[in-house]
């Protein structure tokens, strides 16, 4: 209605304090470890790795670096594509013999006991672990522990996850919907344009394979986004 009126419409992002999230300054984090995305200094993320792990009583590859780690932090709602993620996961898991998934969030009963179900599972309980809870602290953790942030949201008006995410030196594979277009497939993540279980898991696949053979590449992209939301946002 607004453009058959003629009328023109301009959008503003949110934007972040990025100093909470800043991992070259610990003392303002809480992290454990110092790293730095935007030189290629990211040691650290592998200590925080290894805290994690210790945190959430992981075994299998949730500790080690050289398997890829995929997180999702958020409500648990449809809104939020848990859906889509859980069906993704299993997926993934059934195909691909080393990704690692960690969930963080608490939400709808029936999101939280599909999530639980998946990580108590035998064929993934190695392989998927889930804290149900709301815990800004563990949240920051898991973001500087992770390799790739999953944001499968229906709908998103801009998205402050993969802000963070980015600051903390994790790569967003997102649904390309709504305020999440800011990421740019190849340059600050990875993106997906169907919103299905197929779908997300395709993009898992291919960040997956980056983190594999084009580790120049990954490293890129993680300092890509790190200095695009310090410019812009």
């Amino acid at each position: 209605a607004l453009r058959e009126a003629g009328i023109p419409l301009a959008g503003i992002t949110n934007g972040v304090d990025t100093a909470p999230y800043d991992p070259r300054s610990p003392a303002h984090t809480g992290l454990p470890f110092r790293f730095d995305p935007s030189s290629g200094d990211v040691e650290g993320r592998k200590g925080c790795r290894r805290e994690l792990a210790a945190r959430l009583g992981g075994g299998g590859g949730l500790g080690d670096p050289s398997v890829p780690l995929f997180a999702f932090i958020g409500r648990l709602t449809s809104q939020k594509g848990v859906d889509v993620l859980a069906a993704a996961v299993r997926i993934c898991i059934a195909e691909d013999s080393s990704a690692v998934f960690v969930v963080l969030g608490e939400g709808e009963k029936w999101a939280e006991d599909a999530l639980r179900a998946l990580a108590a599972d035998p064929h993934s309980r190695d392989r998927v672990f889930f804290a149900q809870a709301y815990d800004p602290a563990l949240s920051k953790l898991i973001d500087a522990a992770s390799d790739f942030l999953l944001i499968p949201s229906v709908y998103e008006p801009c998205g402050l996850t993969d802000f963070h995410a980015q600051l903390l030196g994790c790569i967003p594979v997102v649904h390309r919907v709504g305020g999440l277009v800011k990421v740019e497939d190849g340059v600050t993540g990875f993106c997906y344009d169907e919103h299905s279980a197929r779908g997300l898991a395709q993009a898992v696949r291919r960040a997956a394979a980056a983190f594999r053979t084009d580790p120049a590449g990954l490293d890129r992209i993680r300092r890509q986004g790190f200095e695009r939301v310090f410019g812009r946002y």
